[in-house]
């Protein structure tokens, strides 16, 4: 005799992610979430029902570090086997690193700056605005984690911090070029004495980290000129 039906993933449900307010719903076999990251989010993953897994693990993100994150919580929420979501992805740090990743890379674009300097400003300021929302918290998580688990410290360098590294030292080689900075600089210490002071004071928490701290680091490091 068959066991009793059970109602396929795609049927809706709703959560709460309690720390960031966003509100994230699952009609349809859809992940609608109330940030710009939902729409981001539908495209990113391969199929519908791993947007909702990625969504369930976001918000579990909310309510625990990554260390406290499972395979098995997430499976659990989304009412599927764990064999399923491995098929989605290999492991709790290639799911982590994709949220984090996608979370980013398809924010909106800033408006264009004038300079280098401006535009290297006001990507220090954003990093600093986000490091102060639940990105924060996520990202100290994965650093925090990595102590233990070597690969997903390296995942994390290279599927996301090495790209903006290179970025922004690439940003600073042509704002030299230019003449905005001096003509001795060294971009890429830098970018890691700018950055590095950031992450200083995101793990460490000794003092608040506020967009007057990243442009007093700016003004250290490269001179009021850059504006």
């Amino acid at each position: 005799m068959p066991g009793p039906s059970r109602k396929p993933l795609s049927f809706s449900f709703k959560m709460i992610a309690k720390k960031s307010g966003d509100r994230i719903q699952l009609p349809i076999g859809r992940l609608e979430l109330a940030d710009a990251a939902g729409e981001a989010m539908r495209h990113a993953f391969p199929d519908e029902q791993s947007n909702v897994g990625a969504g369930i693990a976001r918000a579990l993100l909310q309510e625990r570090p990554v260390r406290d994150l499972t395979m098995e919580a997430v499976a659990k929420r989304a009412g599927v086997g764990k064999p399923t979501l491995y098929k989605w992805w290999p492991s709790k740090a290639a799911l982590v690193l994709a949220m984090f990743h996608e979370r980013l890379a398809n924010a909106a674009e800033p408006a264009p700056a004038a300079t280098e300097a401006a535009a290297f400003r006001g990507n220090i300021r954003r990093l600093i605005a986000a490091f102060n929302g639940p990105f924060g918290k996520v990202m100290a998580d994965l650093v925090a984690e990595g102590q233990s688990e070597p690969g997903l410290l390296r995942e994390l360098y290279q599927q996301h911090i090495k790209q903006r590294r290179d970025a922004a030292i690439e940003r600073l080689e042509r704002g030299k070029a230019a003449g905005e900075f001096a003509a001795g600089l060294e971009c890429e210490a830098a970018v890691d004495a700018v950055v590095g002071a950031i992450y200083y004071r995101l793990l460490l928490r000794y003092e608040p980290l506020t967009e007057a701290f990243g442009d007093r680091l700016i003004d250290q490091v490269l001179g009021k000129s850059a504006a």
